[in-house]
């Protein structure tokens, strides 16, 4: 495992025991599990990850050490296996890699912006920045610098409905729309909220499809390495 790895593993750690034992706010505090020179939205989804992480009233498992672990795998055919952390419920937290021998941040995931893996190593994300917007994306990782690269987007914003192949945006209608997700291998459930119901209920479960496809093998617990 590349020595970067371990560090971000040993601050990961001590972020868990943080929210077991204490609260969200002593992780911040203390300025634990933080990282340096990352862009705005990588920022902006890493705090939400480290405060959402920390909600687990909606999560049917323990808060306890064997909740939180981790996966090492090649997504991208480069001979370099990313490290993902994940929970026990096959939560995608986030995704590192290296890049140019440099420790890279790929993405980092909470409910307004969640994540699916499949067999093929592309990342699905389904992500909303309000009520009326919204959108899939299917990426995969460069070989060369390590940055996501989109290769499809499904949206809708404020009520118009659009896709994004080849870097070219078309309308679409919303029966078009709402067919999407009977290929698209990402859900995300955003608690008591109906305003996406009839869609939700035509997405196939993440958890379902990343066990189904056995892809992230929950075998590296972050207490027992």
């Amino acid at each position: 495992m590349d020595s970067n790895y371990v560090e971000i593993i040993r601050s990961y750690q001590e972020y868990a025991e943080y929210i077991i034992d204490r609260n969200i706010e002593g992780v911040f505090q203390d300025n634990i599990f933080t990282i340096s020179n990352i862009d705005e939205t990588l920022s902006y989804h890493w705090e939400n990850m480290l405060i959402e992480t920390n909600i687990w009233s909606y999560r049917n498992l323990p808060k306890d050490e064997s909740a939180f672990g981790f996966a090492l795998m090649d997504l991208n055919d480069n001979e370099c296996k990313e490290l993902i952390l994940l929970l026990r419920d096959y939560t995608v937290l986030a995704i590192f890699t290296i890049a140019n021998h440099n420790l890279t941040l790929i993405d980092a995931y909470w409910p307004k912006h969640r994540c699916a893996i499949f067999d093929t190593g592309m990342i699905y994300t389904l992500s909303s920045n309000s009520a009326s917007q919204w959108y899939y994306q299917i990426q995969c990782i460069s070989s060369e610098n390590g940055s996501l690269k989109l290769l499809q987007e499904y949206g809708c914003s404020n009520d118009e409905y659009y896709k994004i192949i080849d870097e070219k945006k078309y309308s679409i209608c919303e029966y078009d729309f709402f067919r999407i997700p009977e290929s698209v291998p990402c859900s995300i459930r955003y608690g008591s909220k109906r305003y996406h119901e009839k869609i939700w209920n035509r997405i196939q479960a993440i958890i379902c499809c990343i066990k189904r496809k056995a892809l992230l093998d929950f075998k590296h617990n972050i207490f027992m390495e």
